[in-house]
């Protein structure tokens, strides 16, 4: 009889040798800003004291170019401020499996840890 040797999301999630590392170039670095947020009602949020519009945090993101394709990493704040446009670097992250809203197909994501630079 033939045994599962089936990957749950579960295993993959919770296993330690789920790294990646790719080397390549970041070919653009991109801030997006925070969109103002909306209550439940969807009216814009503004800030009772000062009226100033009540906002998400920023988005940082870099492309990244490698042998075989390009993708877009989402990063925070200070993995951002440490990449250059140009310069090639060895992306390490990790893989997990993500399941979107509704009923949508679970799919293979891949969390940015650090860039090691390369030259």
């Amino acid at each position: 009889m033939a045994k599962n040797t089936a990957i749950t999301i579960e295993m993959l999630n919770a296993s330690e040798i789920n790294e990646v590392k790719i080397g390549g170039r970041i070919t653009n670095l991109e801030v997006r800003d925070g969109q103002q947020k909306k209550d439940r009602d969807g009216n814009l949020m503004f800030n009772e004291n000062d009226g100033q519009p009540i906002c998400w945090n920023d988005s940082y993101y870099a492309d990244f170019a490698f042998q075989g394709g390009t993708t877009k990493f989402k990063l925070t704040p200070e993995l951002y401020s440490s990449l250059e446009v140009g310069k090639r670097y060895q992306f390490v992250g990790r893989a997990f499996m993500k399941t979107p809203y509704g009923e949508g197909k679970p799919y293979l994501s891949i969390e940015p840890i650090r860039f090691d630079f390369l030259f």
